[in-house]
């Protein structure tokens, strides 16, 4: 891959989320050195705070793409793998993780009051 700048790998980017694409495909260069992928798109898109990155695939171009791990080094990875690199995003910088409005103990209390109940015909 050419670049204008000696060390400097050019990405083509796109972030998506389960319900929409947040950002289309775009070109953006990536500085030499040691930046992971979570890095470079913290980076590169910090508007997107209300989202926070849960996948990113990376490939030779867009319809063939591998999930990578988030942080593998952008240099390395784009240079061995290719260009194209896809974030998948998910609403919250929770990330996936459910939380429940009551507390432990109610919850195991619901739940030793169920496996007592006697089954009646």
């Amino acid at each position: 891959m050419t670049s204008l700048f000696p060390g400097m790998s050019l990405v083509y980017i796109s972030v998506v989320s389960d319900t929409r694409t947040v950002s289309p495909w775009k070109i953006m260069p990536s500085d030499p050195g040691k930046e992971s992928i979570r890095a470079f798109y913290e980076r590169r898109f910090p508007d997107f705070s209300e989202y926070s990155l849960a996948k990113a695939f990376l490939g030779r171009s867009k319809d063939s793409l591998d999930q990578i791990d988030l942080e593998v080094e952008v240099q390395q990875a784009v240079s061995t793998f290719g260009p194209f690199l896809k974030c998948i995003v998910i609403a919250g910088e929770s990330g996936n993780v459910a939380y429940c409005s009551r507390s432990v103990s109610e919850v195991l209390m619901a739940a030793q009051r169920n496996l007592c109940r006697p089954r009646l015909p």
